[in-house]
């Protein structure tokens, strides 16, 4: 996101935002918790997110 708005002076398109947005507060709220069973839901989705993301960004090309 930073290397976005440093380069071109904007924010990454809404999806890639929102995607970058929701990993950032899943792995802040990763780091705040002691939870086994929280830290594997999050890795199981995190996992999916990731592989839809990046799914969708060579969908494109």
């Amino acid at each position: 996101m930073l290397r976005e708005l440093i380069l071109e002076g904007r924010l990454p398109v809404p999806a890639n935002l929102a995607f970058h947005v929701v990993f950032i507060v899943m792995s802040v709220a990763a780091l705040l918790t002691r939870s086994e069973t929280v830290h594997k839901i999050f890795a199981a989705v995190m996992s999916l997110l990731f592989v839809g993301y990046t799914a969708a960004l060579f969908a494109r090309l």
